[in-house]
């Protein structure tokens, strides 16, 4: 059932009573500033959920209460907050999108109850930290979107029981520090995206432990230097940007162990030289991009 953008103002309980059949609704780009509690009553059946670009400054306890089959809910809006416990019964939901919701905070047992999920966007809020335990629970969740949140500091605990997570996506904001264990225990991590924010330096060894990683995106971080054992153990890496940094030196084997390293990409930094072993260990190299430094000295051995 369609009703996108039909300036639909207000709604009421029981409304969409003798719909158990249907399976996707689309309320988005409508005026609705409430929801009364029960407006989703009786629809069993339904697996998509969209109430996004509304009005929605907060949501009833128990507005989603018997939507145990619902697979998608997208709910972009004005929130500012969720109360705890708001999805403790979806325990169908595998993905859920909160972008754009102007979040300040989450509370900590949020998304309890929602074991199946496997993507989560929190795109676009103001919420500028999170709680140490705020994504436990959530073991399926495979992809973790947190895009300009305006985060500027991470939790050591925030991301512990995530061992399914594959992308974790964190440009855009103000983060100026990675403590070292933040990435412990995402051994499944495939993409990390830190691209964007103010961290200046890395910690030595913040990245181990993520021996699945194929892409690291690191450019846009004002990066002064980089310590040698920073990606020991990335030996999957395949993607490595670091580029739009100040750069000016690279330790000599700071790219040592990245055996399956294909395309590195340093260009827009403060480069003088490069170290005449740095790609030794990185035969599978395709690609190395050096554009606009301030590179002085040529190794033969490149």
């Amino acid at each position: 059932l369609n009703l996108y953008s039909q300036g639909i103002t207000n709604m009421t309980k029981g409304v969409f009573s003798g719909l158990q059949g249907l399976q996707s609704l689309s309320l988005g780009a409508n005026e609705l500033t409430s929801l009364p509690e029960g407006v989703f009553s009786g629809l069993e059946g339904l697996q998509y959920l969209d109430l996004s670009g509304n009005e929605l400054t907060s949501l009833p306890e128990g507005v989603f209460s018997g939507l145990s089959g619902l697979q998608g809910l997208s709910l972009g809006n004005v929130l500012t907050s969720l109360p705890e416990g708001v999805f403790s019964e979806l325990s169908g939901l595998q993905w859920l999108n909160l972008w754009n919701t102007q979040l300040t905070s989450l509370p900590e047992g949020v998304f309890s109850g929602l074991q199946g999920l496997q993507g989560l966007s929190l795109v676009g809020n103001v919420l500028t930290s999170l709680p140490e335990g705020v994504f436990s629970g959530l073991s399926g969740l495979q992809w973790l979107e947190l895009w300009d949140t305006q985060l500027t500091s991470l939790p050591v605990g925030v991301f512990s029981g995530l061992s399914g997570l594959q992308g974790l996506y964190l440009g855009g904001n103000e983060l100026t520090s990675l403590p070292e264990g933040v990435f412990s225990g995402l051994s499944g991590l495939r993409s990390l995206e830190l691209s964007h924010n103010q961290l200046t330096s890395l910690p030595e060894g913040v990245f181990s432990g993520l021996s699945g990683l194929q892409g690291l995106y690191l450019s846009h971080t004002q990066l002064t230097s980089l310590p040698e054992g920073v990606f020991s153990g990335l030996s999957g890496l395949k993607y490595l940007y670091l580029s739009h940094n100040q750069l000016t030196s690279l330790p000599e084997g700071v790219f040592s162990g990245l055996s399956g390293l294909q395309y590195l990409d340093l260009q827009y930094n403060q480069l003088t030289c490069i170290p005449s072993q740095a790609f030794s260990d990185s035969n599978d190299l395709i690609n190395v991009w050096l554009q606009n430094n301030h590179l002085t000295c040529y190794h033969a051995s490149w």
